[in-house]
């Protein structure tokens, strides 16, 4: 028993440490933090425990994953973005902190689950999320009572919390998926002490998440929460209305799909024609970012297949600039990040991998694939307006999600 709980410890730290990234220092000359630390601590403790013998059935499984393939071709996207990039040491960088690491994290989550008991290692995982959404939500909170901010004082002036961020919008990527899991525990709690522990970690989350600010993690909490309703009424109805919901949902997306290329094609329709002047006319994040995906656009028209590298945008991305001068980093769309900095074999590998995962969670519904659908749903959402892959704690989030995805198609093949 304590050598279980021993094996469950570094994952739960593991997961503690995703906001620590920003704790950056040197190690014998080489740039890491305080997350990667983390994530080496853990990787070590598994090495030590890890028998060869279990090597091939640890293959086995991974590879009769459903999620295998498409992740196979994904992580292929990243090391050719290496290749195409013309600062290929930053881009090996990139490569290790959100292709290899994370990968790494999902395989050894794999192993453990297969030791340890699927239900007990994704226990651990939800609540080390908890716990890690309890440290930043509760920084963010007081930040707003005392209205300090030394890590983004702009935003503290706006009202905004960021907590150990640097920007408001990306702890509400962070939170969005806990607090989503979080409601789906709330929901199935039987124990009454539990429910009121469950039901003040969500107000208290869901507080600093509205403290944001930001409304891309709104709307997508909001339609998260929604498709969490409309998939248990789907679940409880007669195959009569599934059949017809399927359509209609089958309908809803492809003319959001055609709405959506529409848009990109004629984006140059939305934008001001301002030029690229300073102070900005019209200081609106809705015009910025029309400004900022004109821009990719134009980058796109030249990079179409391979895209620019991992980190490629924020080098190339200067001298397509149409009407706003900020120079960002990435292009605040989750189609435009993987387009640009991973080219098409990228964009495709990735939807793939969501698809397939909505395919493993949409047998034999329940209320925790729900919410699991609910949490891709969330990122998909909020990834029209913001970056929800590219940082160091989202990439290993996803794949701590891809984890218990992949927990679930397992449990389903045993029995």
């Amino acid at each position: 028993m304590i050598k279980k709980y021993l094996a469950l410890a570094p994952p739960y730290l593991l997961v503690l440490s995703l906001p620590f990234y920003i704790i950056r220092f040197s190690l014998f000359g080489l740039p890491t933090n305080l997350l990667e630390m983390a994530f080496f601590a853990f990787l070590l403790v598994w090495l030590l425990s890890f028998r060869l013998s279990r090597a091939l059935y640890l293959l086995k499984l991974v590879t009769e994953s459903s999620l295998f393939l498409p992740s196979l071709v994904f992580l292929i996207s990243g090391v050719v973005s290496i290749f195409v990039s013309t600062d290929w040491y930053k881009s090996l960088g990139l490569f290790r902190a959100y292709f290899l690491e994370p990968v790494i994290v999902y395989l050894i989550l794999v192993d453990l689950g297969s030791r340890l008991g699927f239900e007990k290692v994704a226990l651990s995982l939800r609540k080390s999320l908890y716990a890690s959404g309890a440290l930043v939500s509760l920084y963010g909170l007081y930040q707003f009572l005392t209205g300090s901010n030394v890590i983004a004082p702009l935003e503290a002036a706006q009202g905004r919390i960021t907590s150990f961020f640097n920007h408001p919008n990306f702890l509400a990527l962070f939170l969005g998926p806990i607090i989503l899991l979080l409601l789906g525990e709330f929901k199935t709690s039987q124990k009454q002490s539990k429910k009121w522990l469950l039901g003040t970690l969500l107000t208290m989350f869901s507080l600093a998440f509205i403290l944001t600010g930001s409304v891309g993690g709104y709307v997508g909490l909001a339609i998260s929460v929604l498709t969490i309703g409309a998939l248990k009424f789907y679940a409880r109805s007669s195959q009569k209305i599934q059949k017809f919901s399927r359509y209609i949902v089958g309908a809803v997306l492809g003319l959001g799909i055609l709405t959506l290329a529409a848009f990109y094609v004629n984006i140059s329709d939305f934008t001001p024609n301002n030029g690229l002047v300073w102070p900005r006319p019209n200081p609106s994040t809705y015009v910025i970012r029309l400004c900022v995906w004109e821009g990719a656009q134009r980058l796109l028209n030249e990079h179409v297949l391979l895209g620019v590298g991992l980190g490629g945008f924020y080098r190339e991305y200067p001298e397509y600039r149409t009407c706003d001068t900020e120079l960002f980093v990435y292009p605040h769309n989750i189609f435009l990040n993987l387009w640009s900095e991973l080219g098409l074999l990228g964009i495709m590998s990735f939807f793939w991998l969501v698809l397939v995962q909505m395919k493993i969670l949409t047998r034999n519904l329940n209320l925790e694939k729900i919410v699991l659908i609910a949490v891709l749903v969330y990122w998909l959402v909020h990834g029209l307006v913001d970056v929800p892959y590219f940082k160091n704690d989202l990439s290993i989030l996803f794949w701590l999600i891809a984890a218990l995805i992949t927990f679930k198609e397992m449990e389903t093949r045993k029995n």
